[in-house]
C-alpha cells in the first residue's frame, strides 16, 4: 500500500494533540507548512469539482481507500499485524474498491458486510475512543452512505426511490468524510516527517466546511442532476 505509514502518522498526529492521561507521547505535532497547505486545499478543490459534476463514486471511492489503509496500519500501530496483514489481503483481493466498481455492488444496506465484519475487528481490538479520535468510525459513515450517495437517482437493484431529504441524509456525511480523507492525504504526501502529523487535524476544517456549509447545497443540486 502506498503512504500507508504517513496516513497512520498523520492520525496520531491527532491523538498526540489530544492525548489522555496515561497515553504514551509520540513527538511533537508540528503545523502543516504552506506547501502541505496548499496540497491539501488543491485536493479538496478538486474533490469538491467532481463532486458538482456528479462524480460521486470517484471521490467515495479514493476516501474509502484512503481510510482503509490508515485503519490497517493503526492496527499494526497498536500490535494486531497478524490481523492487520489478513484483512490488507482481503482488502485488496476481495473488496477492494480498485476491482470492484462501488455502482454495481447493488441493493447492499450496508455497502459490504467486509466492511461491517472489518469494523467489528477494530472495535474488538482497539478502545473506542481511538476509533474515534482516529476518525475511523467514518468506516460506518462510508458502509451505510455510500448505497444512497451513489444513486441519487433510486436502487438500480430494486427500484426504491428517494428524494431530496433522504439523499442528503447520506450524501452530506459521507462526501464530507471523503474530503476529510483526500485533504489529510494530499497533505501528508506533500511534506515529510515529522510536520505531516498535523494533516489529520488540518483536515478537520475543510471537513467542517464541507459538511455545514457545502455539501447540504450541493446535494440537491447533485440529486437534481439525475433526476
Amino acid at each position: 500500500m502506498k503512504n500507508i505509514t504517513k496516513l497512520t502518522m498523520l492520525m496520531l498526529g491527532a491523538f498526540c494533540l489530544q492525548s489522555h492521561a496515561n497515553t504514551p507521547s509520540l513527538m511533537n505535532v508540528e503545523e502543516p507548512s504552506q506547501e502541505a497547505s496548499d496540497a491539501s486545499k488543491s485536493a479538496v478543490k478538486q474533490a469538491k469539482d467532481q463532486l458538482e459534476k456528479g462524480q460521486v463514486n470517484v471521490i467515495l471511492r479514493r476516501g474509502l481507500e484512503n481510510l482503509i489503509d490508515a485503519s490497517i496500519n493503526v492496527l499494526n500501530e497498536f500490535g494486531h499485524n497478524a490481523y492487520a496483514k489478513q484483512m490488507e489481503q482481503e482488502w485488496l483481493a476481495s473488496f477492494s474498491l480498485k476491482t470492484h466498481n462501488v455502482l454495481d455492488l447493488g441493493d447492499h444496506a450496508p455497502l459490504s458486510q467486509w466492511l461491517s465484519d472489518f469494523y467489528a475487528g477494530l472495535e474488538a481490538r482497539v478502545a473506542h475512543k481511538w476509533l474515534k479520535l482516529f476518525n475511523l468510525t467514518d468506516i460506518k459513515i462510508f458502509n451505510y452512505g455510500i448505497p444512497v450517495s451513489v444513486h441519487p437517482r433510486s436502487n438500480p437493484a430494486n427500484g426504491q426511490e428517494w428524494g431530496h431529504k433522504e439523499y442528503k441524509l447520506h450524501f452530506v456525511p459521507t462526501s464530507s468524510a471523503a474530503v476529510y480523507w483526500i485533504s489529510s492525504q494530499a497533505c501528508s504526501i506533500a511534506v515529510p516527517l515529522p510536520w505531516s502529523l498535523g494533516c489529520g487535524v488540518a483536515a478537520r476544517l475543510p471537513r467542517f466546511g464541507m459538511e455545514h456549509f457545502v455539501a447540504p447545497g450541493m446535494s440537491d443540486r447533485v440529486y437534481d442532476l439525475f433526476n
